[in-house]
């Protein structure tokens, strides 16, 4: 799927207390699996977490345009999701994004449960007059996804919508053991364009996907 448009993508921070993080999971995956299956626009949906404990917690979501998204949020099931999570998040940060590049493989993604999967998040600041820079450098840094890297699932980079120079850059890997290095690692391969960089590695819970996604 080859998108023309740039989507609309978003990045949520919540915050939860460990001991209600099993009915929070469950109710986001019921969430996730369903409107992956009946929702063509909702094109990749992914809650992850980064401590040991869960409580804090990255949700991403990419849909074709806002008028989808409004199917999403009309939904039964999203219905439903939000009356757990009013009760169970503790404080949230949402950013809103620019797509720049989004590539995955053509395996449509269903994961739910233990699993091996690994979200790198990149968190980067350019330095003046690099932003384009950046978008070439990613540009070919996913164009070898499909031939040479079939354990890197996916890579979402976008910029902040407020802030240009801020990226974030999201990169699903098989499992842990696969994640880039070298000159195919972007925090490599950036180095010299960012003024500062840091990254998360993040478990998911769930991760869908439609697959053969493309935008630049």
């Amino acid at each position: 799927m080859k998108l023309h448009h740039a989507p609309l993508l978003r990045l949520y921070r919540l915050g939860i207390a460990p001991q209600e993080r099993s009915e929070f999971v469950q109710a986001g995956a019921r969430n996730l699996l369903t409107s992956i299956v009946q929702e063509p626009g909702t094109l990749a949906m992914g809650a992850t977490h980064q401590d040991v404990f869960g409580a804090t917690n990255y949700i991403f979501e990419l849909y074709r345009d806002e008028a989808h998204y409004q199917v999403h949020a009309q939904s039964p099931q999203f219905q439903q999701y939000q009356q757990v999570a009013r009760r169970i998040v503790q404080d949230k940060m949402r950013l809103e994004l620019t797509p720049q590049v989004l590539r995955s493989q053509a395996e449509a993604l269903r994961i739910s449960g233990p699993n091996d999967l690994v979200v790198r998040g990149l968190f980067l600041t350019a330095k003046p007059g690099q932003t384009a820079t950046i978008r070439q450098r990613v540009t070919e840094r996913v164009e070898r996804l499909a031939f040479n890297e079939p354990d890197t699932l996916a890579v979402y980079a976008a910029t902040v919508a407020t802030d240009q120079t801020q990226w974030v850059i999201l990169e699903v890997y098989r499992n842990v053991h696969v994640i880039a290095t070298g000159d195919h690692d972007l925090t490599h391969t950036l180095a010299d364009v960012v003024s500062q960089q840091f990254s998360r590695h993040l478990a998911p819970d769930v991760l869908v996907t439609q697959g053969s996604l493309t935008f630049e």
